[in-house]
This record gives C-alpha cells, structure tokens and sequence, in this order.
C-alpha cells in the first residue's frame, strides 16, 4: 500500500461561497459596492474567485479561495491563533 497522502499541502484550499442577488434596479450605494468591486478587491487581497449563475440566474453564485500560506499569514497579522492539521 502507497502512503502517499491523497493530495499535497499545496493543493489544500479553503473555500467560502457569496451570494449576490441580481437586481432590476439597484440602488446608488447597490452599484458601487456590487458584484464587480467586491471580487476586483478580493483579487487585489490574493484570493481565487469564480462565479457561476443559478439554476434560475436570480443569483450570482461566487466561491472565494484561499491557499493555507495565505490563511496563515493572516492569522499571524491579526495574532490568531489556529488549530490545523496542516
């Protein structure tokens, strides 16, 4: 028997999903703070975004990643202290 793990530390992401609602008429403050800004920030932040719509396109579905390196590095900047099993 191989005792290879089953995937890398590399390959480990933790994954959190957003939901956007579409809109016919948003609001001034619904336009800034929309879909676009939300995920061009969350890029900018070093997280994998991707988005898809739903079964009946009345939400935007959007799943945010982060590698562990970067979950890690966050938590020794704001002093969190973490259980892992990484």
């Amino acid at each position: 028997m191989d005792s290879q793990p089953l995937c890398s530390k590399a390959l480990l992401l933790s994954t959190y999903l957003c939901v956007f609602y579409t809109l016919q008429k948003p609001t001034a403050f619904q336009r800034k703070n929309g879909l676009r800004t939300v995920v061009s920030k969350l890029s900018e932040a070093g997280l994998q975004t991707s988005m898809f719509y739903s079964v009946q396109q009345d939400e935007v579905y959007c799943k945010v990643r982060a590698h562990p390196d970067r979950l890690k590095a966050e938590a020794d900047r704001i002093n969190l202290n973490v259980r892992h099993s990484w």
